[in-house]
């Protein structure tokens, strides 16, 4: 019988794989060197790097850390579909050009405000699965955040591997969502064939969350 150890070990390994496949295969494709693309790209990387960063420290035992981790790679995935489906142009603009740290562009959107954009345009899939995603996840994350009583819980008594193990799922699915994006904006139906078969080929570590579409 395999141990529970052996199971995160094999999950990290799967996870690392898949990272690397959506690294060399979708984010480093060249893409449309206008605004739009170049914001959804960088949050995309952003995403990527949080969902690196989670593995590692997984691997190092720092496992509060990495948990919280999620939030800020969920929100990264949120702000690169809102970029990408539903961002106006005179929000874009003024991302255009060097940004004065002391005189900053408007924020964007409340997590909640850009899911209900995206949800309402042309585009069915993103906004629901960012929405399924926020129903499972919103209040683990956040107590995780803000030191509240989950971490301490798990700090004290430790971590179950099939807790660990789902977080690692988690940010694979996030990952899954804004491969979708940049392969979407890359033009590339072989592109966005192989994310979707991605879904297929490393089942066994993502959730269990509805298919995401092309479009």
């Amino acid at each position: 019988m395999k141990s529970e150890k052996s199971d995160l070990d094999t999950t990290l390994l799967r996870c690392n794989e898949l990272h690397s496949i959506i690294t060399n295969e979708v984010y480093l494709l060249e893409h449309d060197h206008i605004i739009r693309d170049l914001l959804t790209k960088c949050l995309a990387g952003i995403s990527f790097e949080h969902s690196k960063s989670i593995m590692l420290l997984m691997a190092a035992h720092n496992y509060t850390t990495a948990v919280s981790l999620l939030r800020l790679q969920y929100e990264a995935v949120a702000r690169g579909m809102w970029l990408h489906f539903s961002a106006k142009d005179n929000f874009l603009n003024k991302y255009v050009g060097p940004i004065d740290i002391k005189k900053l562009p408007p924020d964007f959107p409340t997590v909640t405000e850009m899911i209900d954009q995206i949800t309402k345009g042309p585009v069915k899939g993103p906004g629901e699965m960012l929405q399924q995603f926020k129903d499972v996840t919103w209040s683990g994350m956040n107590s995780y955040v803000h030191n509240g009583f989950l971490p301490i819980e798990r700090f004290l008594n430790g971590y179950p591997n099939e807790l660990l193990v789902q977080i690692m799922q988690s940010s694979n699915a996030l990952n899954i969502m804004i491969a979708m994006v940049l392969a979407r904006m890359s033009g590339d139906m072989s592109r966005i064939n192989l994310v979707k078969q991605l879904q297929v080929d490393f089942k066994d570590c993502l959730p269990k969350l509805e298919a995401i579409p092309a479009s």
